[in-house]
């Protein structure tokens, strides 16, 4: 039995290596690739960091480098909260007060936008010029329970005050399993994902495909204003 999401990324990277697993507009990502980035997210923020199970942020943007950082914050035993930095500045400072996050990882474009809040940035560019540290995983994941928490999505924030809604590995796992049954899904699909990494539609997407060896296009933004430009994307990429 699963107890960890990151079993459907290491068991799909063993079966499929060099099959791509992300896409963006910019560029594509193997699994082995992938695998091998999120693993040295996730050795840097624990020989930092040193927590389990605290909030990690990050800025995300419609990018692989986004699903990198989740999966290694996953890695370092923390769970993530993907926030924009495109909404209004009282609802992040809200966001920030309330998760309270050990790290704010990103890219390095970000670091000025996110010293006006108080915080310094963990740069993504820098963070993966680092070693894996397989030792360091290892003692992490042996602590592992399937109810630890794997992400926060903070709600729309309609009564003026977002929430942090925390889920744990274990309801994931059992989302998937059910999609897998129920949908038949194999590793020969091709996931397009349209929902921002803030919402929680888009966990279906990125899991649904670690769990089949599937591959995943993110779908650019500017296409969901142009129906017929989209079409024909979505035919390219198949």
């Amino acid at each position: 039995m699963n107890i960890n999401v990151l079993e459907y990324l290491e068991m799909s990277t063993k079966l499929y290596p060099q099959k791509i697993v992300f896409a963006d507009e910019q560029k594509e990502i193997s699994y082995e690739k992938f695998t091998e980035l999120s693993q040295t997210v996730g050795s840097y923020l624990i020989k930092k960091y040193a927590t389990r199970n605290k909030p990690v942020v990050v800025l995300i943007n419609r990018n692989i480098e986004s699903l990198t950082m989740f999966l290694g914050i996953t890695y370092s035993g923390n769970f993530y909260v993907p926030v924009d930095l495109e909404l209004p500045k009282e609802r992040l400072k809200s966001m920030f007060d309330t998760i309270s996050p050990v790290a704010i990882l990103g890219l390095e474009e970000y670091r000025d936008t996110i010293k006006e809040f108080g915080f310094e940035l963990e740069s993504y560019e820098s963070i993966i010029k680092e070693e894996v540290d397989r030792e360091l995983l290892h003692m992490i994941r042996s602590k592992a329970i399937d109810t630890d928490p794997l992400y926060a999505i903070f709600t729309s924030g309609s009564t003026g005050v977002p929430k942090a809604v925390l889920v744990s590995h274990r309801s994931v796992i059992d989302l998937v399993e059910c999609f897998k049954t129920s949908f038949g899904f194999l590793e020969t699909d091709i996931f397009g994902n349209q929902a921002p990494f803030d919402f929680d539609v888009s966990v279906k997407d990125t899991y649904n495909a670690l769990k089949v060896g599937g591959t995943i296009q993110v779908l650019p933004k500017k296409l969901f204003k142009m129906p017929k430009l989209l079409i024909g994307y979505l035919c390219d990429k198949k």
